[in-house]
């Protein structure tokens, strides 16, 4: 499995690019071979000024990687998350699936449920981390008949 993503700011009224990058899991090594030539050799089409200059992808090695460092930080601040064919790319994503009381089903996308404690401000394992407390999290989908 590989993506590529972007990650755009509005600036004066367009969206434009801050970020883009490549996610890979469970590839053969004549396909990492490949994406790692794109990577190195193709700059990304970065549209907003930082310092120190963003000339390179960011690759993340692993699904998990990719989810934690970048899916669940744009879930969690609440930003528009846009793809071409999404519901298929997030089932892919997902880690198992729970069906609802009202007859849909729940993408499982991470075991660990992190939260925002009130008092301290930090992030902490909801439940321990153990096996049978972790909730689901991700996308209610309805099942047509």
């Amino acid at each position: 499995m590989f993506a590529v993503y972007r990650i755009l700011k509005l600036v004066d009224g367009q969206y434009r690019c801050i970020e883009e990058g490549v996610v890979y899991d469970g590839l053969s090594e004549k396909e990492l071979k490949a994406i790692r030539k794109f990577a190195r050799n193709t700059f990304p089409d970065i549209e907003v000024p930082s310092f120190p200059p963003n000339v390179l992808y960011a690759v993340h090695h692993s699904l998990l990687e990719f989810m934690e460092d970048v899916f669940f930080p744009a879930l969690r601040n609440g930003w528009l998350i846009a793809g071409f064919n999404l519901p298929f790319d997030l089932s892919r994503f997902s880690l198992d699936w729970r069906t609802t009381r009202k007859g849909g089903f729940n993408l499982i996308l991470s075991k660990i449920w992190w939260r925002q404690t009130p008092m301290q401000g930090i992030r902490e394992r909801a439940g321990g981390g153990r096996p049978g407390n972790t909730p689901p999290i991700g996308r209610t989908f309805r099942a047509s008949n």
